[in-house]
């Protein structure tokens, strides 16, 4: 099996998956930040769970790294977050309606244009 460590960490081939979750709204993250984290080796998605939708979120959801998967943490963004290009979500209220919530990237996908018939963001 091919690893890799990264700052002491084994990576092992079945991959990593950040979770961004900030409760108390002191760690946010800047899009250029998110896609170096993105670009660790091994690094394989988010769970981007920080309280809204941001600029630094539609900038990095306009330009996602080839293979890099983005899941929605909270239950009252996901439909925002897929709408800007994110795959699916880690919801807690999918536990009540999960066949109804596997299909909401489906639906989104589509009745919304996808983050590359959106005009970027200009900083």
């Amino acid at each position: 099996m091919r690893a890799v460590v990264v700052d002491g960490l084994l990576l092992r081939e079945v991959g990593v998956k950040l979770d961004l979750v900030d409760d108390r709204g002191d760690a946010q993250l800047s899009a250029e930040a998110l896609r170096r984290l993105a670009a660790l080796p091994g690094m394989v998605g988010i769970k981007h769970a920080v309280g809204g939708i941001d600029a630094d979120t539609i900038a990095f959801l306009a330009d996602l790294p080839p293979d890099f998967v983005v899941l929605g943490g909270e239950d009252a963004y996901i439909s925002p977050l897929l709408a800007l290009g994110a795959h699916g979500g880690i919801l807690a209220a999918a536990h009540v309606a999960p066949a109804e919530y596997a299909t909401l990237p489906e639906a989104e996908a589509q009745s919304v244009p996808r983050p590359s018939a959106v005009p970027r963001l200009r900083r």
